[in-house]
């Protein structure tokens, strides 16, 4: 299933807030992101890891590669489809974006005191002659110093509220428990309990500027930070997330800064929904949907009969792709009479769905067993 992305659309498979809070049970798989032409995006992957992700846009053949950061030593793996890598729990990409980004004028913005990424991507923001946007799409080349990138192994976080993020407030130091890595010349010395990957200190990067990083679309990891961005080195070799902030991170220049205005967001999300419930001779069948546009995984079910959860039935499905369905058949010992049967689709709310979405994961149901 490939759906169609209107131009300028920012697709947001889950939130960072989300990610942050625990492991998600929500994935958007490769195949279904469009990588024809200049497609901005970051995430991280998982089957049994996460890892930083890098959309790499090829000119010659009009297409974007996807590249898997690695934490355990910081190399990258391109990513295709259904190759044990490909399902994202967090994802935002935009549609292609040949044609729309906008060439900053570097040599007309005087150096922003300090020299911070995120100053220079903001003057060349200000910059361009453009009507204001939640998220600016990115992408730059870069020189550094030195550099700190870190890589994403694994975010387990609490659980709790997973279905209501919007006043959650992620740790400000989540990157500190994350793999750092360090980059700067031979005669250095690498700082404490980092990793050094050598001198390639030229970084083509893509990522977004949000205005608006509280919500948790792009940047929430680190309080009050605007830009979140992921790199590569020109051989491919090595990738990660920018620790700009860092301050072992020392830039030296960009040399090249395109700007793409994203007006419009769309959040991709999962739908569970029962349905088709009927009963008869001590057998309840039952059709669980995934209406949604995200795959769902370790799907829970249960089955209670007169409101006794102590004596309910239940099933696990590991996985639900979105569109798709499963068929179920369960035996129920029921006495003679009325009964009242319920069928609870993610009982604990550990699938993130919007609220407006949740009604339909619970279906209810009298039933009659003759004498």
């Amino acid at each position: 299933m490939t759906e169609k992305i209107l131009p300028g659309v920012l697709n947001v498979a889950n939130l960072i807030a989300d990610l942050v809070l625990g492991d998600v049970n929500e994935h958007l798989p490769l195949a279904r992101i469009p990588r024809q032409g200049n497609v901005l995006g970051l995430g991280t992957t998982t089957n049994s890891d996460n890892g930083e992700t890098v959309f790499i846009y090829h000119p010659e053949a009009d297409s974007t590669e996807v590249y898997k950061c690695c934490a355990h030593d910081g190399g990258t793996v391109p990513i295709q489809p259904d190759d044990g890598n490909d399902n994202f729990p967090f994802v935002c990409f935009t549609d292609n974006q040949s044609g729309q980004g906008i060439r900053v004028d570097l040599d007309a913005i005087a150096p922003p005191p300090g020299g911070r990424l995120t100053d220079w991507i903001k003057a060349g923001i200000d910059q361009l002659d453009l009507s204001e946007a939640p998220v600016y799409g990115l992408r730059v080349k870069t020189r550094w110093q030195s550099l700190v990138i870190t890589v994403a192994s694994k975010l387990c976080m609490a659980q709790s509220r997973r279905n209501d993020v919007s006043d959650a407030q992620p740790a400000q130091s989540i990157y500190d428990s994350l793999q750092h890595y360090y980059l700067g010349p031979s005669n250095q010395t690498t700082p404490e309990k980092m990793n050094y990957l050598g001198d390639s200190l030229e970084w083509s990067c893509c990522g977004f500027y949000d205005t608006e990083p509280h919500l948790g679309r792009i940047t929430v990891p680190e309080a009050d930070a605007h830009l979140h961005i992921h790199g590569i080195t020109p051989s491919t070799g090595l990738g990660g997330h920018l620790h700009y902030e860092h301050p072992n991170s020392a830039l030296i220049e960009i040399s090249e800064l395109w700007i793409h205005p994203i007006h419009q967001i769309n959040y991709l999300s999962s739908d569970i929904a029962v349905c088709d419930v009927s009963y008869q001779s001590g057998v309840v069948k039952f059709l669980v949907k995934n209406q949604g546009e995200l795959d769902v995984s370790d799907l829970s079910i249960d089955i209670v009969l007169d409101n006794k959860y102590s004596s309910r039935k239940y099933v696990r499905l590991p996985w639900l792709s979105a569109q798709s369905a499963q068929a179920f058949s369960i035996n129920l010992e029921v006495s003679a009479g009325e009964h009242h049967l319920v069928i609870i689709a993610d009982p604990n709310s550990n699938i993130i769905e919007p609220k407006s979405t949740q009604h339909n994961n619970r279906f209810e149901i009298t039933i009659s067993e003759p004498n």
